[in-house]
């Protein structure tokens, strides 16, 4: 018998440590979404914009806290973390692919 507090889980849902990563290009800045656990490695193309990046996490995981995010005008650094259940198709709403090994 499951536990009360523990979610129900789907046969594709995948625990994930989801990561926002700020870095530093020729134009600006560029934002890639990351995501990883279990051994597996996923990653996005990169974002334009802190905004996009908010818009697709909202879509994909609309019960994801994602505000306030804090950019660092300095530097190359991680704006966002957390542990995340994802399906497969929220993984393939956020843009995320395996990485290849």
């Amino acid at each position: 018998m499951p536990v009360q507090d523990e979610a129900p889980k789907s046969d594709d849902r995948r625990s994930l440590h989801l990561l926002v990563q700020q870095v530093q290009t020729p134009s600006g800045y560029a934002y890639r979404l990351i995501a990883y656990g279990g051994g597996d490695s996923y990653f996005a193309p990169e974002f334009q914009t802190i905004a996009a990046v908010l818009s697709r996490l909202r879509d994909a995981v609309p019960d994801l806290e994602v505000s306030p995010i804090v950019t660092d005008a300095s530097t190359t650094s991680i704006i966002f973390s957390a542990e995340v259940h994802l399906t497969e198709a929220q993984r393939a709403r956020l843009g995320l692919v395996p990485a290849p090994r």
